[in-house]
């Protein structure tokens, strides 16, 4: 399949830097105290995920939009003050799903693309934007963001310039200087051992509810969402990726930003019905699809959809079951409204808002995005094995430089 070139923009401004080494990563213990306590039971030396290749929007965007200077409500307090202390550009108080498949590994935090200066990307890189679509008919709604197309462009275009450089290592292998350059250089292997993730499609849902059409208008666009990122996932494969995890999207419906922004008729859970009708029905759609893939390549490609559905509406709609106190209403927002939500007086958009006493109380941070509780046991639930379509093994997630893998109680 050819990947799709979009046109020249803000890519062409991005330095990518093959020789530095040092830089601001944040490390992480091999064991995370948050994931203690499980082990994979096969053997250590026989696979491990040496990196992780990062796509999607603001749930997976550890710092992108942050570093091209956008101005944005993430680059204020009290994001991150959970972690890592200050405002990291992470839509959270704290970390996210991208942040817990690292600790996971043994990794250290996905870098930004962008952040070419302080990283050598030799474990991985982060393409994920705040904003992005999956689709290009939604593209212009966010034009300071990357789209899932021109993410998937900029890592053909890393991968490429990383197998160039090597190519031209070799060929003057008598240079000592360039011997040196080329050991801190990505390793050509590392596409086809790493970890892909595309966590893509929310913001296109989310943009076709504020259109003027009917529902059944509306699900006719859909399959546009999941086409784009099927589009992604047989690029990522064919650029010889064979570990891909396509994150399904979550119930929007079931947010403050849903519940008072979109409005309409709401369940019994008291989730706008509309618009989580819409992601159900793209994210059956995107299954269908992915188990069809995988079906075709299941001799050298391991492939799933991660139902982060079905967790994240059991934790929104039975906190309590799940260790929460609150289920919908925001940690950072503004008291006395319900669910202490207002458009227009987002989280470090007003002065009226403020932080709750304890986030780790509350699934929803500020009405959109979820707390790094929320995430956490989120990522909890998908280690349990039960929420990949079709099964997926984990026998394989460890640290390359461990002897012990670590899964979550």
């Amino acid at each position: 399949m050819k990947i799709r070139r979009p046109a020249a923009s803000i890519l062409t401004l991005i330095l990518i830097n093959f020789h530095l080494t040092s830089g601001t990563r944040y490390r992480i213990p091999t064991v995370s105290p948050l994931l203690e306590g499980f082990q994979s039971d096969s053997d250590p030396s026989s696979c491990c995920i040496p990196a992780i290749f990062s796509f999607g929007s603001s749930v997976a965007d550890t710092g992108t939009n942050l570093l091209l200077a956008v101005d944005l409500l993430a680059s204020r307090y009290p994001y991150g003050v959970t972690f890592p202390g200050y405002a990291s550009g992470r839509w959270s108080n704290g970390r996210l799903l991208i942040d817990f498949w690292a600790e996971l590994l043994g990794l250290p935090y996905v870098d930004p693309f962008v952040n070419s200066g302080s990283s050598s990307f030799r474990q991985g890189a982060n393409f994920a934007s705040a904003g992005s679509t999956a689709t290009d008919r939604y593209a212009s709604f966010a034009p300071s963001s990357f789209s899932l197309s021109l993410q998937l462009h900029q890592f053909s275009k890393f991968k490429s310039q990383t197998v160039a450089t090597h190519s031209e290592q070799e060929a003057v292998s008598g240079d000592q200087k360039i011997k040196d350059c080329g050991s801190k250089l990505v390793p050509t292997t590392l596409f086809q051992k790493a970890l892909y993730i595309i966590a893509a499609g929310g913001n296109d849902v989310h943009h076709l509810t504020d259109q003027d059409m009917t529902i059944e208008e509306k699900k006719t666009v859909i399959p546009e969402i999941s086409a784009a990122i099927m589009q992604t996932v047989e690029a990522l494969h064919e650029e010889g990726a064979r570990t891909i995890l396509v994150e399904d999207v979550y119930p929007l419906g079931c947010l403050p930003a849903s519940i008072f922004d979109v409005g309409g008729v709401v369940d019994s859970d008291g989730c706008v019905e509309s618009v989580n009708e819409l992601i159900r029905s793209h994210n059956s759609i995107l299954r269908k699809e992915l188990a069809a893939f995988a079906q075709k390549h299941s001799t050298d490609l391991s492939i799933a959809l991660v139902d982060t559905y079905s967790i994240r509406h059991g934790l929104m709609t039975n906190p309590a079951k799940h260790g929460f106190k609150y289920g919908m209403a925001a940690c950072c927002g503004i008291y006395g409204m319900p669910l202490r939500y207002k458009s227009d007086e987002l989280c470090t958009q007003s002065q009226r808002t403020q932080l709750c006493m304890d986030p780790s109380e509350y699934v929803v941070w500020e009405g959109i995005h979820y707390t790094e509780a929320a995430n956490n046991a989120t990522m909890k639930a998908i280690l349990s094995g039960v929420h990949f379509y079709p099964e997926f093994s984990l026998s394989c997630f460890r640290s390359c430089s461990s002897q012990s893998a670590v899964l979550a109680k």
